[in-house]
C-alpha cells in the first residue's frame, strides 16, 4: 500500500433474486380456493464514487455515494393480480450510500482484499412496515493483481 487514502469509482449491475409471495383467491366457477404465486424481480444499475482510507497498513474504512436505477418486473399466472402488483411496483431511481470496512492480506506483489459493506438506497416500494427496499449487506473477497 503506497498511500493512506484513495478515491474509488464503481459502475455495476446487481440482480436481486425474486421474492415470491402466495396469494389465495376464490374461483367462482369451481367454488375452490386456489393459490397464486407472485414473484417480484429487481435489477439495479448503479454508479458510485467514494473514498477509501487506510487506518493501518492493512485495515481500511470506505464510503461511497451514488445513483441507482432499478428495473422491476412482476411474474404471476393471474392477470388481475399482476396488473394490481405492477401498478405499485414501477421502475425507479434512488440515491445510494455504502459504508464498508476491509482488510488486505499481502501475497507477494499482489494481495487479497476482504471487506464487509452495507448498501442502502432511498428507492422503495410500498409504505411503512410493508415497504420493500433493495438494501443489502455484502461480503467481498477479491484478489488484486496490482
Amino acid at each position: 500500500m503506497d498511500g493512506k487514502a484513495a478515491i474509488t469509482g464503481v459502475v455495476g449491475v446487481n440482480y436481486f433474486f425474486p421474492n415470491a409471495k402466495d396469494f389465495p383467491s376464490y374461483d367462482l366457477t369451481t367454488g375452490k380456493i386456489t393459490t397464486n404465486t407472485l414473484k417480484y424481480n429487481i435489477v439495479e444499475f448503479d454508479i458510485k464514487g467514494g473514498f477509501k482510507y487506510y487506518i493501518t497498513d492493512f485495515f481500511y474504512a470506505m464510503g461511497e455515494i451514488g445513483f441507482g436505477y432499478y428495473l422491476t418486473s412482476v411474474t404471476t399466472e393471474d392477470a388481475a393480480l399482476k396488473a394490481l402488483a405492477e401498478s405499485g411496483f414501477k421502475s425507479k431511481a434512488g440515491f445510494i450510500y455504502a459504508p464498508a470496512i476491509g482488510y488486505v492480506l499481502p501475497i507477494g506483489e499482489s494481495y487479497l482484499d476482504f471487506s464487509i459493506r452495507y448498501q442502502g438506497t432511498t428507492a422503495s416500494w410500498g409504505e411503512g412496515s410493508n415497504a420493500a427496499t433493495p438494501n443489502v449487506f455484502a461480503v467481498k473477497i477479491a484478489y488484486n493483481l496490482l
